[in-house]
């Protein structure tokens, strides 16, 4: 190299440095990377159960006669429906018959006691104002009324009860229903109180279900019961929990559970098998991620929401509620409307620049427009931007 090459190598190295430099003048562009994201809104995460059961009535009487004696007829047979008050079966009245006519005479015969006994007294209270009888005649006398007096109310109840077992020998409905068992027949003696028939009520319908010892607290607080019929499946029926039993059945270990029907129609008919959905006491409206969206940094859970404003991350804490087979539902730190990442958390930094495909869908992708202050600040580890 000799002293005449010097001066052309430092122009063109000059030149070089200039062009460099002229680099900083060029605008720089925000490449937006692609994710895949969802939109949140409030779901039904609620778990339901069904359980199979059968239909029976809210109230089911034992039927049965109040005083012994024969069935002499029986006046409907199984399954008849009856009003109030209609005739079901009747015992032989004749001892009962018998009974009332003894009560009566004894009524009669009390009472004519009594109104002796009361004409005796009136007289004497007369004759001891004359000093005609002595005052201790008269107490005398007061005591023989009293004693006729009761007699007589003695006689008048056991004249009543008397009639009240002839009546008994007659039974009858006592309110609306359907014979659901007859287990006596005419001919057949039976003891007062042994059940002769059984009556379901027409009013008020329920299902019969047993639940397992682990989903029996579900039942505290339900809220959404629905009850199918398998015959009908064109139609559902609101339910309530009306009645738990206390305890587990020895054999099943399961516990029985009453769900009213809220206004059965006429074809919710007895002992039909139906369906009953339940739904336990959570809030229906979650929000419900899945477990690809969790970023966990250090001890906390996070996720990346994407701000609308500027496509840009934002990495924020959030409370896990409960883990379903669905995903994860969070009970704080996210809204409904935000604009979750759904994969890939770990490739992502805080404020970078993201194009969304919300709900699996992709959208168009984001022009390349100038970087943002925000965004010229927030580059990628090692770019030196």
């Amino acid at each position: 190299m000799t002293l005449r090459t010097l001066p052309l190598l430092f122009a063109l190295a000059s030149s070089t440095l200039s062009l460099a430099g002229c680099g900083h003048g060029v605008k720089d562009q925000v490449q937006f990377k692609p994710v895949i994201a969802e939109r949140l809104a409030p779901t039904d995460t609620t778990d339901r159960d069904r359980y199979s059961g059968d239909v029976h009535a809210r109230d089911e009487s034992d039927l049965g006669f109040r005083v012994p004696g024969k069935i002499v007829q029986r006046a409907v047979n199984l399954g008849d429906s009856v009003k109030a008050g209609q005739l079901l079966a009747r015992l032989d009245e004749a001892d009962a018959a018998l009974n009332k006519d003894a009560a009566a005479a004894a009524l009669t015969a009390a009472k004519s006691s009594y109104e002796t006994a009361q004409r005796e007294l009136d007289r004497y209270a007369a004759l001891v104002k004359t000093g005609v009888v002595s005052r201790s005649s008269f107490e005398h006398q007061q005591d023989l009324f009293t004693t006729a007096q009761a007699n007589y109310q003695q006689a008048q109840r056991a004249f009543d009860l008397r009639g009240n077992q002839l009546a008994y020998t007659e039974l009858r409905a006592d309110h609306d229903g359907t014979v659901t068992s007859v287990q006596a027949d005419a001919g057949q003696v039976v003891a007062a109180g042994q059940t002769v028939m059984s009556l379901a009520w027409s009013s008020g319908r329920e299902v019969y279900i047993d639940v397992p010892e682990n989903r029996i607290g579900e039942f505290s607080g339900a809220k959404d019961i629905h009850v199918s019929l398998w015959g009908n499946q064109g139609k559902d029926y609101l339910g309530s929990v009306r009645e738990r039993s206390a305890s587990a059945d020895p054999a099943t270990r399961t516990f029985l559970v009453k769900i009213a029907i809220h206004n059965p129609g006429p074809e919710v008919k007895l002992g039909m098998t139906a369906a009953v959905d339940v739904a336990d006491a959570v809030d229906p409206q979650e929000l419900l991620i899945p477990m690809s969206a969790l970023y966990h940094k250090d001890q906390a859970t996070a996720v990346w929401v994407v701000d609308p404003k500027t496509s840009q991350l934002k990495l924020k804490p959030v409370q896990i509620e409960r883990y379903t087979d669905a995903g994860v539902v969070i009970g704080a730190g996210l809204e409904p409307g935000d604009t979750v990442v759904l994969k890939g958390v770990n490739e992502l930094y805080e404020q970078e620049p993201v194009a969304p495909a919300i709900n699996n869908e992709p959208t168009a992708s984001a022009p390349m427009t100038e970087p943002t202050a925000s965004a010229l600040g927030a580059s990628a580890p090692g770019t030196g931007l």
